[in-house]
């Protein structure tokens, strides 16, 4: 009984890692990604570390479960019942939050991207392609910069001057855009060809 508390506080914890948000990534990713640590053991691959939360939390339930199994028969069952319905709803709680939070500021503080990907072709030194993201407009921000930047995942050099493209924006609305852009490729080789590539906002 008095490791209870213990293993509770564990599953709080490793819940609250594991929760969803809007933007694809679970609270324990955002936190790794704020405090610069990396999420994956080989960069963008290998063992996923704020995964290590999710078997914390089921290891104390599974113990939990032996410890009040006469009293509370159902115990795991509840609270596996429980933990979906709030990593159900939760997405839709920090979309709501974000909106009531900036829904007056005019800043890119109020702007959240995901789903960035852009395919490139490559003639001679000139690039073109195009861009596709989701954008969050959580304020009143009419128009952005984007600018492409090349993921570098390989031992080849690459360097693409992009020209910066402006985006119109609703305020208050979450929008799926699609832009051409185009660039100057002064370091490439033939292997970058179509490569995905991340979308920054240009202050």
């Amino acid at each position: 009984m008095k490791y209870s508390k213990y293993l509770i506080m564990i599953v709080i914890i490793g819940v609250a890692m594991q929760l969803p948000t809007h933007l694809e990534l679970t609270i324990g990713e955002q936190l790794f990604l704020w405090l610069n640590i990396p999420i994956n053991s080989n960069g963008e691959t290998g063992f996923h570390y704020p995964v290590i939360g999710f078997f914390a939390v089921l290891v104390s339930l599974i113990v939990l479960r032996r410890i009040h199994i006469t009293k509370y028969p159902k115990l795991f069952f509840h609270s596996i019942l429980c933990i979906v319905i709030v990593m159900v709803i939760f997405p839709s709680v920090t979309k709501g939050v974000s909106y009531a939070v900036f829904y007056y500021s005019s800043s890119t503080a109020a702007i959240d991207v995901t789903k960035e990907r852009c395919d490139l072709t490559i003639n001679d030194s000139l690039v073109e392609g195009s861009c596709s993201m989701t954008v969050f407009n959580y304020g009143n921000v009419n128009q952005i910069e984007v600018v492409p930047i090349l993921s570098i995942d390989n031992d080849h050099s690459k360097k693409i001057d992009f020209d910066p493209n402006t985006v119109q924006l609703i305020p208050h609305t979450t929008r799926n855009l699609t832009f051409k852009v185009t660039g100057i490729a002064t370091e490439i080789t033939s292997a970058d060809l179509h490569s995905p590539v991340d979308v920054r906002i240009i202050n």
